[in-house]
């Protein structure tokens, strides 16, 4: 792929992630802050239409793998229908009386799910079918981690100051005009320079049932422990960011910090750009528990300063920003690791079903979603939070505790599910 091609992949990611970063990091907000919902219900909203991606994504695969030469198209329309139900439902202040408002949440966030997945996974389905070597697969993985996290920053460092610009009932639904128009405007200019993606390895047009399509993924044990520890290292990292603007903005009262750390995303495209140097001198193995200490000590140390020094916003960017390095790494890390776990699997089997496997990673990754939000709702209800006003001092403590010990948990079980990954891997290399 020349550089052009590679600039192509990466924009049309960037443009993707742009309106999921967004929708996950501030839909919450949106629901208890803006539309006045109840922590609890808008929660339960949340989960329940991310458990069901548990269905959209292997339907999405299913018809991707046996429509795998229009993975350019099916991108485009997810992305246009994302792009017309995203500023829909953030707009409905506008046009709907409030006792419709929780119904119309419900049904558009349930469609907007179907379109991201559509979108989601033809994108990351069309990184094995570029990839022509493990160097290619290299520089694919971190040009798409690098795109995806420069996407957060710019969406997390201009949604406050913009939504404090438009102001009032309606500053959601300008923020969220902007950024279609940005979106569409990269996505008109990059998609024509992407290149068409190649046949996989003796792919073969088998139509498979949907029952097919899990024993699939469930006779795939080589898969399966990469889940494992994929999962819970995402869980910690979509928990903590879910919960990061009520530990600024209500724990420690330094609000605009959120905005401050969305800088730091600038540090995690500074672990993914390292990913290629490390990997030439320590092991892939290494990298993954050097991401997981240096996520593990950046929030210790946020939850320490939090406590001790809140309006040190010097100190708090420099332990957001060890912890943003070590996510940058492991973004990396997952991304490479899943294109080597498709490649693996369709020479074992001879079977080539990119968009089955990728898509059940982000299954995985929305069902992370999923539990955050279920536990972001009934965490806050449990901790007595009250929108909009200032908290109480235990229920700020028990928002630093959920913020930060939780997902600290959750790497550490990530940890030990590596170690398991780590044995396949071996496993698979002495039998290949």
């Amino acid at each position: 792929m020349t550089r052009k091609q590679l600039l192509a992949f990466g924009m049309l990611g960037f443009a993707k992630d742009l309106l999921l970063s967004f929708s996950g990091g501030l839909l919450m907000l949106y629901l208890t802050d803006s539309l006045t919902i109840a922590t609890a219900l808008a929660g339960g909203i949340l989960s329940f239409n991310r458990l069901f991606d548990i269905f959209n994504d292997f339907i999405s695969a299913y018809l991707l793998d046996k429509f795998s030469n229009h993975l350019k198209r099916w991108y485009l329309l997810g992305m246009i229908a994302s792009l017309i139900i995203f500023v829909t439902l953030f707009s409905l202040t506008v046009f709907l009386p409030k006792s419709l408002i929780i119904f119309a949440v419900f049904i558009l966030y349930f469609i907007l799910e179907i379109s991201f997945s559509l979108m989601d996974v033809s994108y990351w389905s069309l990184l094995p079918r570029l990839s022509t070597s493990e160097d290619m697969r290299q520089k694919l993985s971190t040009v798409a981690t690098f795109f995806s996290s420069f996407a957060a920053l710019i969406c997390f460092t201009s949604a406050m100051p913009l939504l404090h610009l438009f102001g009032g009932e309606h500053g959601f639904t300008g923020l969220t005009i902007v950024i279609a128009v940005l979106v569409a405007v990269i996505v008109l200019f990059t998609y024509p320079h992407l290149p068409d993606p190649k046949p996989g390895p003796s792919e073969k047009k088998i139509s498979l049932s949907l029952k097919e399509i899990y024993q699939l993924i469930l006779q795939n044990h080589l898969f399966l422990s990469y889940i494992l520890y994929f999962f819970f290292f995402q869980l910690s990292f979509e928990w903590m960011n879910s919960y990061n603007i009520y530990y600024f903005k209500y724990s420690i009262n330094q609000d605009y910090f959120f905005s401050i750390y969305a800088f730091t995303i600038l540090a995690q495209l500074f672990g993914a750009s390292l990913y290629p140097r490390l990997a030439k001198l320590i092991s892939k193995q290494l990298i993954f528990y050097l991401s997981a200490c240096l996520s593990i000590l950046g929030m210790l140390a946020l939850f320490i300063v939090g406590q001790t020094l809140p309006d040190n916003s010097l100190l708090m960017f420099f332990a957001a920003s060890i912890k943003q390095i070590g996510s940058g790494l492991f973004m990396v890390t997952a991304t490479h690791d899943l294109a080597w776990v498709i490649d693996i699997s369709s020479q074992k089997t001879g079977k080539y079903y990119p968009a089955i496997l990728t898509s059940a990673k982000l299954l995985v990754a929305k069902l992370s979603t999923s539990l955050t939000a279920l536990g972001i709702g009934f965490g806050l209800h449990f901790a007595g939070y009250v929108n909009n006003q200032r908290q109480t001092p235990h229920t700020a403590l028990l928002i630093s505790l959920q913020t930060f010990g939780i997902p600290i948990i959750f790497v550490v079980i990530s940890l030990i599910g590596y170690h398991f990954y780590r044995q396949m891997v071996q496993h698979e290399k002495r039998t290949s």
